[in-house]
């Protein structure tokens, strides 16, 4: 019985979470839709590569 109210409050804490992202970021969507017509020119590439140049081995991802 204890898993059972575990799993309805995590269902319904999960919905709550659902909408409020809905409710937030849902009317931003003309933002997203602009992001993604973003274009880099081969200039704006290679200059990303200096910036941030690529591993030279195998690198763990940073957990923030």
């Amino acid at each position: 019985m204890k898993k059972f109210v575990e799993y309805v409050f995590l269902t319904f804490g999960a919905s709550i979470v659902a909408m409020g992202l809905e409710t937030m970021l849902a009317p931003n969507g003309l933002v997203d839709a602009e992001a993604a017509t973003i274009e880099f020119t081969e200039e704006d590439l290679i200059r990303i590569d200096q910036v941030f140049p690529k591993p030279t081995r195998k690198m763990p991802l940073d957990v923030i």
